[in-house]
């Protein structure tokens, strides 16, 4: 378990260090069970910025991924 401490400061100092932003889209890609898809939610939501939840198609085909490029 993370407790609460830990995770404000984890995600104050890598939100600063990453630059990350209110206009930033950030893609959740890592499995939910594995450790590094708290980076991806906790640092997304707390700095404000859009996740992006994959689907399986987005990610088996190179047209499938461009739906993830803005524009």
């Amino acid at each position: 378990m993370i407790g609460h401490g830990a995770l404000a400061h984890f995600v104050a100092a890598a939100t600063h260090r990453y630059g990350l932003r209110r206009e930033d889209r950030v893609l959740q890609f890592a499995p939910l069970h594995f450790d590094a898809s708290v980076e991806e939610i906790f640092l997304t939501l707390c700095a404000g910025a859009t996740l992006v939840f994959r689907t399986d198609g987005m990610t088996e085909s190179v047209p499938g991924s461009s739906t993830l490029a803005p524009g």
